[in-house]
């Protein structure tokens, strides 16, 4: 089965493509930087609710609440007057008011204080909602009538019509009863009455400004009057009566904002505290809101968030949430919720407010988690453009690095296959493609360069090995055969005796050839299985010159170098057989009567021994196969057979002892000089 190949270009794109967890990882990175913001947002807004709600502790006047709990059910019903953002325009329509109308209330039957027929439900009902803007407070009232009865002007007695009852405890500690009447749609009269609701006190009409629209089936009341009017505390209470008779003009059903049984009382009226509102003027934020509510949920104080885009705090009357709740209760909480309008993180803290022991109510602060998500939006973009075009540019630089990298490859395979023909004969020696190159491709071709350099030079040896066979061969054979031949003619003598010496010889000559190639052929056995050992080489060389001077006289051979203390690792044997070789051939070489140098010196790390003999040089050409065998360039051999094997063995030793052989022509003289370079050891 052929295994599947993975390109270079793939395995980089497969690299490449790993990149793609670093936008991954900055979104989380951001994600837990926003999670590590809300959560130090959130202690942030429960450290200043708390701060607020301190400062509010024991201040029962600014939230005017009753002391009593018997009137409880007219707290939890008490009329809440809305802050009115814009200017409005008395003329009996909503238009001006916002969204201020969504929250008004509704009174029905259950709100009917008399009735002439007795147990029969009034057929009239109202909606009413209050407003507050600057020294007024507003009021929108819309009156389910079927029958409208206006004012007529004989009547002096105001009961006669259609018409609204508002009573109000005044700055004197009274109690202040207005009818606001009219003779039909338009302008509407206000007039201060006796407790019996039928003639003015006064024939002046007050200042109220009010303005009645008809509508099919219901008619709207939008009136003022001043905030100044109010007593403390605040109490006011609105009934709607009807008249449906225009002959006999009796009043049918009254039905007011407190019930039958709670009818000599007033509603509260309950509007935003100023001084509340000046206590944490300071502290509002465009994108936070504080609101201060009181135990009856009923917004009492609003600041901030004009930005806002929260709305628990938002133009209502009551909050009814498990987070207030929990705060009137007397536990603080932090609620952290979505905002389903915008998308916005909204954070509410709140904490509560004492009079002595008791809540009197809780503070509220919201704050949304806009400029936080804008924060994670802005910098999501940056890391994510920031990402795009560092991957972008990894990605084509690594890609053109790969392209670049594969064209390289290929175009060396290329060279390097075209070197060895489809026989296996190598037919270049060296590449020329990224020699001069200093990287790993440059090193690989130079390797490959000298990997089919050694191997051509080997290959070369291979090819000569039966032409240097068989001329040396030959020779010993023929001077065989001759005398041999000679022999059978001849049947004795003196000439016998020489073709014998001749036969002898030649069979000598073919011993030393056999002798020689089976030397070559088991030097790199015998050198494995020979253990190093430290030996001094310096006394090697000495002893070895010594030697070799007395057992030929007619040789002068001079050691120059240190006597001892050169020490060496490996062994001395090979090393003597490595001397012989090379002795041998500056020998062959040298004229006779010239001095033949063994000269030994050390540097830190390394041992040189240099042969140096005069005569011929030898060629450029030829000096890059003398270490291959099979090569000699002796001028007379004088009988011997000479395969030059000797500088082949010879290097094969030296580099078996970690080292080199090297072969140069001299420059002072015509010679040449052998060098061996050993590494230097310590003593054993």
């Amino acid at each position: 089965m052929k295994r599947r190949r993975w390109s270079l270009g793939g395995r980089l794109l497969l690299f490449s493509s790993v990149l793609l967890a670093i936008p991954w990882l900055g979104y989380r990175y951001i994600e837990e930087m926003k999670e590590f913001l809300l959560k130090g947002q959130e202690e942030a807004q429960s450290l200043a609710v708390r701060a607020v709600a301190t400062v509010l502790h024991d201040r029962p006047e600014w939230f005017d609440l009753s002391g009593s709990m018997d009137n409880n059910w007219l707290e939890q019903n008490a009329l809440y007057a809305y802050p009115i953002k814009s200017s409005i325009q008395i003329d009996g329509y909503a238009t001006d008011w916002g969204k201020v109308p969504e929250r008004r209330k509704r009174f029905g039957p259950e709100s009917t204080v008399y009735t002439r027929t007795g147990g029969l439900a009034a057929s009239v009902s109202f909606n009413l909602v209050l407003g507050e803007r600057g020294e007024f407070i507003y009021g929108l009232v819309n009156v389910t009538d079927s029958q409208r009865v206006y004012r007529h002007p004989r009547y002096r007695s105001l009961d006669r019509s259609d018409h609204v009852r508002l009573s109000l405890f005044g700055a004197d500690g009274e109690i202040r009863r207005i009818v606001m009447v009219t003779e039909g749609p338009g302008t509407v009269s206000a007039y201060e009455v006796e407790p019996n609701w039928r003639y003015p006190t006064t024939g002046r009409a007050l200042p109220v400004r009010g303005e009645w629209q008809e509508r099919t089936g219901s008619y709207d009341l939008e009136f003022r009057f001043p905030t100044a009017w109010l007593g403390y505390p605040k109490r006011l209470g609105l009934s709607v009566v009807d008249v449906d008779d225009p002959d006999e003009r009796p009043i049918e059903a009254v039905v007011a904002t407190v019930p039958k049984a709670w009818s000599e009382d007033l509603n509260r009226l309950i509007v935003r505290s100023p001084e509340l509102e000046r206590i944490i003027q300071g502290l509002g934020r465009s994108d936070a809101r504080i609101c201060v509510v009181d135990r009856y949920g009923r917004v009492r104080a609003v600041l901030g968030g004009q930005d806002f885009a929260g709305d628990l705090c938002a133009d209502t009357d009551r909050i009814s949430h498990d987070l207030l709740q929990d705060a009137l209760a007397g536990r603080q909480n932090v609620l952290h919720r979505r905002d389903v309008h915008s998308g916005d993180d909204l954070i509410v803290a709140a904490h509560p407010i004492y009079a002595g022991d008791q809540v009197m109510g809780t503070v509220l602060l919201e704050k949304n988690s806009a400029r936080i998500l804008d924060l994670q939006r802005d910098t999501l973009s940056q890391v994510a453009l920031a990402t795009f075009a560092v991957l972008m540019l990894v990605v084509t630089g690594l890609l053109l690095f790969g392209t670049w990298l594969a064209f390289r490859i290929r175009r060396l395979r290329r060279e390097a296959g075209a070197a060895i023909d489809t026989n296996g004969r190598i037919v270049k020696g060296s590449l020329q493609i990224d020699q001069a190159a200093g990287d790993d491709l440059g090193d690989l071709s130079r390797g490959i360069s000298g990997l089919l350099g050694r191997l051509q030079r080997y290959t070369g040896f291979l090819e000569t090995v039966p032409r240097t066979l068989r001329h040396e061969i030959l020779n010993p054979v023929n001077t065989i055969s001759m005398t041999l031949q000679k022999l059978t003619q001849q049947t004795g003598g003196e000439d016998s005796a020489a073709l014998v010496k001749s036969a002898q010889q030649a069979t000598r000559q073919l011993e030393l050839i056999v002798n020689s190639l089976t030397e070559a052929a088991h030097i790199e056995d015998a050198l494995k299985q020979e253990p190093p050992e430290v030996f001094d080489l310096a006394v090697l060389v000495r002893e070895y010159v010594t030697n070799s001077a007395q057992l030929s006289p007619g040789s002068n051979l001079v050691y120059n170098g240190p006597p001892a203390g050169v020490h060496a690792r490996g062994s001395d044997v090979r090393i003597a057989q490595l001397l012989d070789k090379v002795k041998d051939n500056a020998l062959d070489f040298a004229p006779n009567g010239s001095r033949i140098h063994f000269i030994l010196n050390q540097n830190r790390d390394w041992v040189n021994l240099s042969v140096r003999n005069e005569g011929p040089r030898v060629p450029e050409h030829v000096l890059q196969a003398l270490f291959v065998g099979m090569a000699s360039h002796r001028p007379n051999t004088e009988g011997r057979p000479h395969l030059g094997i000797g500088l082949f063995i010879a290097n094969r030793i030296a580099v078996h002892h970690g080292g080199r052989l090297r072969v140069t022509n001299r420059r002072d003289v015509s010679g040449v000089d052998v060098t061996l370079r050993v590494p230097l050891t310590t003593a054993a």
